[in-house]
């Protein structure tokens, strides 16, 4: 019981951001050739902690440089379905603006700020 009086809001949010997350990870490759290519990393590395537990040193040495080796040949084989979810994420709503209207109101901010910077520098050299 103590247990839950030490649960914050900010970490029941956090278990919901993460839950969400996997979610959609898990609905981006369902039915893809990275389905199977998952659940085949899945067994490796189950198969790495059993081996390191029943002290197989050679077995173990081989699947952990192969799973280091696999981290680049997963950014390779994935490469479609990364680009899937970046373009889902440029297209969602998250941002209304666009980056033109984002660069203009920026730009806008910028010339300002330098205006007014700048304005008791202009004040001094008109001054003779």
């Amino acid at each position: 019981m103590n247990i839950f009086l030490n649960i914050r809001i900010l970490d029941i949010v956090d278990i919901f951001i993460v839950a969400f997350v996997f979610y959609k990870l898990l609905s981006l490759i369902r039915e893809t050739r990275a389905e199977q290519l998952i659940k085949g990393i899945i067994i490796l590395l189950v198969v790495s902690k059993l081996s390191e537990w029943a002290k197989l040193y050679v077995v173990h040495y081989i699947l952990q440089n192969t799973l280091t080796l696999g981290v680049v040949a997963l950014l390779i084989v994935f490469q479609p379905e990364m680009r899937r979810a970046l373009e889902y994420i440029g297209r969602s709503k998250l941002l209304s603006k666009s980056f033109a209207e984002l660069d203009r109101e920026i730009l806008q901010d910028l010339s300002t700020r330098l205006l007014r910077l700048s304005a008791p520098y202009q004040e001094t050299q008109s001054v003779p």
